[in-house]
């Protein structure tokens, strides 16, 4: 395209806009003294969305609080836990008190809330907490109702759900610990009246619905038996129609799925026949809506088809194509430089990202390099020190057979991948790590492996069992006993979920309480006692970006179980990721 027939964007935009403005100051004019007759109704709404806000943030808190109540009980009072095993009468009763007696603290801060109810199948109990405004007649019925609900499992427990008891709408919310239930309930009618105070003649009604507006509430303001409602152009209900009345409908959501809050506000007619002054406006409606299309497709051809072209660049750029390339294609000078300027910097940016993935691979091998040394120290360390105490007394034919088993182990350890080896290698190498051992202890060892025989040749980073193995051999042996570790590796089949679990167990003192709490944190902290462990869950977030999983547990002695997901396995250290290791 020649330099003539291209204009700056800050002439076509002028051009553009006085086109259609002109006229559309015309068209407001006439359309600021039409909407002075209807801006009564406007404020009227404008006042009540207001209104029907407070309403909704109000109940919307008290159902958070409510919420809060019930799932820290059930996660984190030991007494609630209590209840959902069969722990004896006493102790369940006891248990039951404690929890009711928060009930009533929370029942009594919050007025919206009708009950609280406490069932334990395991210990067939079954209490209940009621706000004391309330009347007594139904709360036998309700309790009755709510463990037909328990009993047949008609509920969802991730979320609060209407249902009609005692021939009244209810909010319900039921959360579980094995056979013990807590269930909060909120009667939706009294929570009208206590939300809309303004309960004068003149009050706007307040009702609660489902999404698909139907009522869940009435008032004594509308025509039960008939309203109808009146929709918008897309199917949306704007208006309900009860008797001569026709209300506004004024939506809020209170942070429930499937339920909202409505405001109907008795919408007022101010209309007259149409004047000459209303005739001059729908003219120039008519001309404001034909100048739209032309408007439109001079902004399209200058302006949005360039934009759209340059976002859709992006994109391409956002899921990782740097071969990209905009258009120079463009009426607007600016945008044909932009164009050029932009496609030069992306292939600069594409070669300084290959330089960069290349600087970040080298480092995050360091890494990894660094965490496999600096687990074997100790062990050196241990069988120098061995050697020594074996020279002393003069043993040399142990010293022999001691120096030929290391020998061996160092040339194994020395010849293996930096990040993957076989899990036969692997398992040869604790083989012959535990006859060094063997040869130090004065306590037998019985090492055992139980492995798939396809699992053979599958790829794990190195010396992460070994690194188990030793610290059951450190920490495992008591009392004289003898100590017995075993491996088993297994395949696990779940559809696109399939993974290899290997579990190593010993019969030794196990982990302490704080210590399982430790290991089994998202991310491990510097640990002088577990360093070998420690750097293994780091190697482990380097090499599977986080799918693997290690699992710390106490089974006769300490368990260890690693997922490692097939779709993972093999995969050498990401190179693009920057997250920080704890």
């Amino acid at each position: 395209m020649s330099a003539k027939a291209r204009i700056s964007y800050k002439k076509q935009m002028i051009v553009i806009l006085l086109l259609f403005i002109v006229p559309f100051l015309a068209c407001l004019l006439s359309y600021n003294l039409y909407t002075a007759n209807t801006v009564v109704n406007a404020n009227i709404i404008q006042e009540n969305k207001s209104k029907i806000g407070v309403f909704s943030n109000s109940f919307e808190r008290s159902i958070a609080n409510i919420t809060t109540f019930m799932t820290t009980t059930v996660a984190n009072d030991t007494n609630f836990r209590v209840l959902g095993y069969q722990s004896g009468k006493l102790n369940a009763y006891l248990s039951a008190y404690e929890i009711l007696n928060k009930c009533k603290d929370i029942l009594s801060m919050d007025e919206s809330i009708t009950g609280l109810f406490l069932f334990s199948t395991a210990n067939e109990l079954y209490w209940n907490a009621f706000q004391n405004r309330s009347g007594t007649e139904n709360r036998s019925g309700l309790s009755e109702q709510l463990r037909t609900i328990v009993s047949r499992q008609d509920y969802t427990s991730a979320e609060w759900f209407v249902r009609e008891l005692n021939g009244q709408p209810y909010l319900i919310r039921v959360l579980s610990y094995n056979r013990a239930y807590f269930i909060g309930i909120i009667d939706l009618n009294k929570a009208v009246r206590s939300l809309n105070a303004d309960s004068s003649a003149n009050a706007n009604p307040l009702l609660f619905a489902t999404d698909r507006m139907e009522l869940l509430t009435m008032n004594r303001e509308l025509d039960q038996a008939h309203y109808t409602f009146q929709h918008n152009q897309n199917g949306e209900p704007v208006y309900l129609k009860s008797g001569k009345t026709r209300y506004r409908i004024i939506e809020s959501d209170f942070g429930v799925k499937g339920i909202k809050m409505i405001y109907l506000v008795a919408h007022r007619r101010i209309w007259h026949d149409m004047n000459g002054q209303q005739f001059s406006l729908f003219f120039a409606s008519i001309v404001c809506l034909l100048l739209v299309p032309l408007c439109y497709f001079l902004l399209k051809r200058s302006f949005f088809t360039p934009l759209n072209s340059f976002v859709g660049t992006m994109n391409s750029i956002k899921e990782g194509h740097l071969d990209v390339r905009m258009s120079n294609r463009s009426p607007i000078l600016e945008f044909e430089q932009m164009s050029s300027t932009f496609n030069e910097m992306l292939h600069e940016i594409k070669s300084l990202k290959i330089v960069a993935y290349e600087h970040q691979l080298d480092a995050q091998r360091a890494t990894m390099q660094f965490l496999r040394i600096q687990i074997r120290p100790h062990f050196y360390l241990n069988c120098l020190n061995n050697l020594y105490a074996l020279a002393q007394n003069g043993e040399y034919k142990k010293i022999q057979e001691m120096i030929l088993v290391l020998s061996k182990y160092l040339r194994d350890m020395f010849r293996q991948s930096p990040y993957l080896v076989p899990l036969s290698a692997e398992v040869h190498n604790i083989e012959t790590y535990v006859k060094l051992q063997t040869m130090t202890q004065s306590t037998p060892i019985y090492f055992s492996v139980d492995m798939d025989e396809g699992l053979r040749s599958f790829p794990i980073p190195p010396i992460t069992i070994l690194t188990f193995v030793e610290n059951a051999i450190k920490f495992g042996i008591y009392r004289d006993k003898p100590l017995i570790v075993n491996v088993k590796a297994r395949y696990l089949q779940d559809g696109d979920s399939d993974c290899v679990n290997i579990t190593i167990v010993d019969n030794g003192k196990g982990f302490s309480e704080d210590e399982l709490k430790a290991l089994n944190a998202p991310h491990t902290e510097e640990n002088t006692t577990h360093v070998g462990i420690g750097n293994v869950k780091r190697r482990f977030f380097f090499q599977y970006q986080g799918e693997a999983v290690l699992f710390f547990s106490n089974s006769n002695g300490a368990c260890i179980e690693i997922f490692i997901p097939l779709s993972t396995a093999g995969a050498e250290p990401h190179p693009e990721s920057n997250e920080e290791l704890v």
